[in-house]
């Protein structure tokens, strides 16, 4: 087995337990660092955190070739995506139509026929990490009044350590 393979295996399992944990806890936020915490809106909720994601970005019918973006951490929210950098770059996650694993890289859809690809080394785990964040985000909306307890008190902690 060779170092690639094993750190596929590694991944997979990771991304495994992510799934697992999300079925038997739902979303659990974490506590950001303040430069994510300024960076969050009202309500808005720090879920994960993926190390080291370079990013490529494609805009619908632009012949010129695309954005690339060093690697920096990815911060997956209740909200969007957020990639911290010289420049941030975000997307929102009612904005992401899919994600795909194919050649060890994320292949994200936008909306309007944009696109982005992500660079990592765990993106099994990277993909389920945004997976649950949309499932949780999808959940909270069919939920009556359109929110989720646990998610909002954690928001408003998070707010009151502003």
């Amino acid at each position: 087995m060779d170092d690639r393979s094993s750190a596929g295996d590694s991944d997979e399992a990771a991304a495994r337990e992510a799934r697992a944990r999300y079925r038997r806890f739902g979303p659990e936020p974490l506590e950001p660092t303040d430069p994510v915490r300024a960076r969050l809106g009202p309500g808005e909720v720090l879920l994960g955190v993926c190390r080291g994601v370079a990013l490529e970005l494609r805009r619908p019918g632009e012949s010129e070739p695309p954005q690339w973006r060093p690697a920096n951490d990815l911060y997956v929210t209740s909200e969007r995506l957020l990639h911290m950098g010289r420049e941030d770059w975000f997307v929102r996650l009612d904005d992401i139509d899919d994600a795909a694993v194919s050649g060890g890289r994320i292949l994200l859809v936008l909306r309007g026929g944009a696109g982005a690809a992500l660079d990592t080394d765990q993106p099994q785990l990277v993909r389920t990490r945004i997976a649950t964040a949309r499932a949780g985000r999808i959940a909270r909306r069919l939920e009556p009044g359109g929110d989720s307890a646990p998610l909002r008190a954690v928001a408003e902690a998070q707010a009151n350590a502003r």
